[in-house]
């Protein structure tokens, strides 16, 4: 088996987790916690939107970009997310690769971190 090669990975990114807390109205509130900084090599790719008739109408997103990182199992769209150099990354799906013993995560931007925490969706 192949090993990943750190000198590939050398931006750094974080990965986040969907964290559900209630308010003082007993409302969910939804937020974000870091669980831990990662070594990745990130690779922007061609993003588009398709759009197709016939029917109910469909949108059809496709990655925007697809980050190594060294083979991590566990990891979910729907409570994982990346951050990397200030914007923030839903994560569409995650491809394990046990060969080169890494895990490819394809990403789409969805928004910038700003200096005070709040978002700019992009």
């Amino acid at each position: 088996m192949a090993s990943s090669s750190s000198s590939t990975m050398r931006q750094r990114i974080t990965l986040q987790e969907r964290v559900l807390t209630e308010n003082a109205f007993g409302e969910a509130v939804e937020s974000w916690q870091d669980v831990t900084p990662l070594n990745a090599s990130v690779e922007p790719l061609v993003g588009r939107e398709l759009f197709r008739s016939g029917g109910l109408p469909q949108k059809i997103a496709q990655a925007d970009s697809r980050i190594r990182i060294r083979r991590r199992k566990g990891l979910n769209p729907a409570i994982h997310r990346i951050v990397y150099d200030g914007v923030i990354y839903d994560l569409l799906y995650p491809l394990d690769d046990r060969e080169r013993g890494q895990t490819q995560l394809f990403v789409r931007a969805s928004a910038v971190q700003q200096p005070d925490g709040s978002k700019v969706n992009v």
